[in-house]
């Protein structure tokens, strides 16, 4: 007994060293991998941006709404939806919230829908003009009833317009969407896609081909490697992903995380070359660093793109009796009146980005070598009003004029004899 109790007792301490080192270890790893991580721009929030539920955000939003009210400020900019995993789609918008009702299909609600009303337009072919977009066209930071779906139905004095746009949501995710309507039989008059800020990050954090592009917008949901690459919840591969979550193998990952040399950068193709995520985490980490130095070719990357995108659409429209419009949007971050910018982003690498792809895309669509439609000055209207309710989101005010942009670019199609096919 006693020779037992001696084993046990060596057993126990051998077991409690091993566990304090395992602790120690990974603590430690989680201190350093926390003091060397980086995460893109972000970590330049404060110097480059005012945060709206700040107090100087709030004085801000008091002029954007007339009044100071703090807990509308929270609801608005700091409880929206955020974003779900879909069966089907990359993701999609996430659960209703005090400020967001969100409903079919994903949906934003304006006030007084009900899902009865949605499912019968929906299934009414040919009358109503769907919208794609991300956060901005998704009205983050507005309520229901001022985004700018809402508007453009204000101006047309009934129900017309219908908001299928989704958070972080870019134009290759925005077909995608768009296509599983089509499965599902929905056939609207016209679609109208409002894109710019997303796609720019999007080509901007993989170095895969246009179409190839992953959907690194999963990495939001913190799935990463773990939920794209362990796959089904086999036991080996859920030991896998227990393992690669400790810090300790994070910092060996990050350690060994290969830089992506500017003079080697080249297009990968997904098909013969699989997904290196030390590599995608890294452009992840490093999009504003490394784009900055290419950015003119990262601007012919989206012009080519939308040009193929854009006959896909044309094609796809004349098949279901649609029309389409991909509008450029306007862009807050290369607003130099937007009071939630500081001087000092101007002189960032993420501005020399967009400004680059932005001016790029704008010299196309002028020469009318690309079909797009361009609303990206729409907010300069504003006459001293507020148009932002943060660095890139629009205020009802915001939304306003850019809904008068987007009508102007759908009353082009409003001749359409009945039963033609789709113009471009």
């Amino acid at each position: 007994m006693k020779r037992v109790r001696t084993w046990l007792r060596g057993v126990s301490i051998f077991v409690t060293l091993t566990l304090l080192l395992f602790v120690g270890v990974n603590l430690a790893a989680y201190l350093v991998f926390s003091a060397i991580q980086r995460k893109g721009p972000d970590v330049h929030a404060g110097d480059w941006f005012i945060a709206p539920l700040s107090p100087q955000g709030q004085a801000i939003l008091e002029e954007v709404y007339g009044r100071r009210d703090t807990p509308l400020f929270v609801q608005l900019l700091g409880d929206d939806p955020s974003i779900r995993p879909h069966p089907v789609l990359a993701f999609t918008e996430g659960l209703s919230t005090a400020q967001y009702r969100i409903g079919l299909e994903g949906m934003r609600y304006q006030p007084g829908w009900s899902d009865q009303q949605v499912a019968s337009w929906l299934g009414r072919k040919g009358e109503f003009i769907y919208l794609f977009g991300g956060s901005t066209a998704f009205g983050h930071g507005t309520p229901g009833d001022q985004t700018v779906t809402a508007q453009l139905n204000r101006r047309a004095g009934r129900t017309r317009f219908l908001n299928l746009a989704v958070q972080a949501y870019d134009s290759i995710r925005e077909v995608d969407k768009l296509l599983h309507l089509l499965r599902q039989g929905h056939r609207p008059e016209g679609v109208i896609f409002l894109d710019g800020l997303n796609d720019v990050t999007t080509f901007s954090w993989s170095n895969y081909r246009a179409h190839d592009k992953p959907r690194t917008q999963g990495l939001l949901l913190d799935r990463g490697e773990v939920g794209l690459v362990f796959g089904y919840p086999r036991r080996r591969n859920m030991l896998a992903a227990f393992l690669f979550g400790l810090p300790v193998v994070q910092l060996a990952a990050r350690l060994q995380s290969p830089p992506v040399a500017v003079s080697g950068y080249r297009l990968k193709d997904a098909a013969t070359e699989p997904l290196n995520w030390r590599e995608v985490f890294y452009l992840y980490d490093h999009w504003d660093l490394v784009q900055s130095l290419r950015a003119p070719a990262l601007a012919e990357e989206l012009v080519e793109y939308q040009r193929q995108n854009l006959e896909f659409l044309r094609r796809l429209g004349q098949a279901f009796d649609f029309w389409v419009e991909v509008v450029h949007q306007p862009i807050g971050l290369l607003d130099r009146e937007n009071p939630f910018l500081r001087e000092a982003f101007f002189e960032s690498p993420v501005y020399s980005i967009y400004r680059t792809v932005d001016e790029r895309l704008r010299r196309e669509i002028e020469s009318g070598n690309l079909g797009m439609a361009d609303c990206s000055q729409a907010l300069i209207a504003a006459d001293g009003r507020t148009v932002y309710v943060d660095s890139t989101h629009y205020s009802p005010q915001g939304n306003e004029l850019l809904a008068a942009c987007l009508e102007a670019a759908a009353a082009r199609h409003d001749a359409r004899p009945s039963g033609s096919m789709a113009e471009q």
